[in-house]
């Protein structure tokens, strides 16, 4: 191989993981035979890693430390601070919209379009449904219940006792 040959496939190669054991091997062979390709490989990765210490990361005062890091928890306390003002649902609220979504539900089966599509499909197509709306409710049920333990505990305390 020739000089430009060895320094073309060095620059491809370099940085990469996986090297074919043969070009490694007769790029190697090269280096060790030709100073002035050894030089410019030489220059090549101190180069590289002076980039990376110096120019990938710049330096930063000590002093804009403590003021980066007094930012963090300004914005950390801003978050935790907007997480408490959510407002949430009403019980109330909560219950009217289980009750229309169980209205609209059972209702389903009065469609013209679903006994349609009942009487084309078969009976087969009324387990999906009937899957999909029970997991709708029981997913409604556990967020609500969820999201509601203490009222539900205080109500529970009020009608039991």
């Amino acid at each position: 191989m020739t000089c430009d040959e060895v320094m073309e496939k060095v620059y491809e190669t370099f940085g990469e993981q996986e090297v074919p054991l043969l070009l490694r091997i007769r790029i190697m062979a090269h280096l060790c035979h030709c100073n002035r390709c050894a030089e410019e490989c030489r220059k090549l990765r101190t180069l590289t890693q002076t980039l990376i210490q110096d120019d990938f990361f710049p330096a930063t005062p000590l002093s804009n430390i403590d003021n980066i890091m007094e930012e963090l928890e300004r914005l950390e306390e801003a978050e935790i601070n907007k997480e408490r003002s959510v407002v949430p649902v009403s019980l109330w609220g909560w219950v009217i919209i289980g009750f229309i979504m169980l209205i609209s539900l059972s209702s389903l089966v009065f469609g013209m379009d679903f006994m349609k599509v009942v009487s084309t499909q078969g009976r087969s197509f009324l387990l999906p449904v009937s899957l999909t709306i029970g997991c709708v409710v029981t997913g409604y049920g556990a967020m609500f219940i969820g999201s509601h333990l203490k009222e539900l505990k205080e109500l529970s305390d009020r009608f039991l006792h």
